[in-house]
């Protein structure tokens, strides 16, 4: 059974119910959304701030994993200083 036309354009004009609900579970998730951003953004800023610059600035001394290191006539030229830093030998025959 066929629609009138008029039904049908009457019928599209109208706001369901469901339609309705939609359209406000929509609005309030955004309105959710919206709110949050705002209190991460302006309200916790100085928290996030510190933990960015923490995270930034990281200070670590990693002892090198290379072992020793000697030169051609066998003698030991490089090896772990207490700082964990590399010390080297220069050429002195």
């Amino acid at each position: 059974m066929r629609r009138h036309p008029a039904d049908t354009a009457k019928s599209a004009k109208t706001v369901t119910r469901r339609g309705l609900i939609l359209g406000g579970a929509q609005l309030a998730m955004g309105g959710v959304l919206i709110a949050r951003m705002r209190y991460m953004q302006v309200d916790q800023s100085d928290e996030y701030r510190m933990l960015a610059d923490q995270n930034r600035i990281n200070m670590r001394l990693i002892p090198p994993s290379r072992g020793m290191i000697f030169d051609p006539l066998g003698r030991q030229c490089t090896g772990l200083s207490h700082r964990h830093g590399a010390r080297g030998c220069g050429r002195s025959g």
